[in-house]
């Protein structure tokens, strides 16, 4: 099984047909979660799911988070010790966006934020933006998305590990490799779902 068709696979889990490339709506930043939604969204006089707008062109997010699950899948599999490696680590560049853009159109959206923490150099947590924990902010979500924090605290600790001499070369391996290919299709549906959950506009 592909990369492309675990996520797929993982998306339809959730109830989220298998839309690979998100769609969203510019008036209220809903995300197209399936196939029927973003049908709708790219007809010129079909009302959005969420905010009932019409006559609005729907928007092709400009992330490349698809390309990247694609590198990753690929370097997964990959039989070269150095390929697994890449996996993982590129594995957690593409989480830590996904957080970085949650983050930015939470904020977008409660302008009071922005102004509270403009005035400090800190680099901003999930909790500095949100007011809760990743986990506290996927009590209601599906059990395996709602399961992914503590998977992700795993891989993030083994990179940082790896990044900064507190193991050797082999500390990361194929294993690892599986594995993040395994939770690539839990982030992205982690992403669509904290989309719609939390960075809506009215």
């Amino acid at each position: 099984m592909t990369i492309e068709d675990k996520i797929r696979k993982a998306l339809m889990k959730h109830g989220m047909g298998s839309t690979l490339v998100p769609i969203r709506c510019p008036s209220c930043n809903f995300l197209a979660s399936t196939p029927e939604e973003e049908e709708q969204l790219f007809r010129k006089k079909a009302q959005c799911p969420h905010c009932g707008v019409k006559d609005k062109i729907a928007q092709i997010t400009l992330d490349n988070y698809i390309l990247v699950c694609d590198w990753i899948g690929q370097f997964a599999t990959s039989s070269n010790h150095r390929d697994q490696v890449s996996a993982t680590i590129m594995f957690c560049v593409l989480f830590e966006s996904i957080l970085e853009t949650l983050k930015r159109d939470y904020i977008s959206i409660h302008p009071e934020i922005d102004s509270r923490i403009k005035d400090t150099e800190k680099t901003f947590k999930i909790k500095d933006v949100f007011g809760k924990t990743l986990i506290q902010l996927l009590d209601s979500a599906p059990l395996d998305i709602k399961q992914f924090p503590d998977e992700w605290e795993t891989i993030r600790i083994k990179r940082n590990n790896f990044m900064h001499g507190h193991s050797g070369y082999l500390y990361l391996n194929q294993k690892d490799a599986q594995d993040v290919m395994d939770l690539t299709p839990k982030a992205i549906a982690l992403f669509i779902w904290m989309n719609n959950k939390y960075c809506l506009r009215s």
